[in-house]
């Protein structure tokens, strides 16, 4: 069994996460729920909620993705977090 080596405290996905975050502005409400630690290394776990209306009536979708595996669930996701990014943005 290998052993998980980590050399730095970020990596691209959770870059580009942060950037969608920030892009999205207002539109998200987002918290840090947990960490992950991994040898002297914290990686904050993110959610990203309320992406648009708050009325508990209006229509509702969720996107999940893991952290293992290939790593398709993870870029699908993003990908869809920043398609609604980009549509929020023309919106106004």
């Amino acid at each position: 069994m290998s052993t998980l080596r980590v050399a730095s405290d970020s990596f691209p996905e959770m870059d580009e996460l942060k950037a969608i975050l920030v892009a999205g502005g207002t539109w998200f409400e987002q918290r840090t729920i947990g960490e992950v630690r991994v040898q002297e290394h914290v990686f904050p776990v993110l959610t990203a909620s309320s992406i648009g209306s708050t009325d508990g009536n209006a229509p509702a979708i969720g996107f999940f993705g893991g952290g293992h595996g290939p790593g398709v669930h993870r870029h699908t996701v993003r990908a869809l977090i920043h398609a609604c990014v980009v549509a929020s943005a023309r919106m106004g």
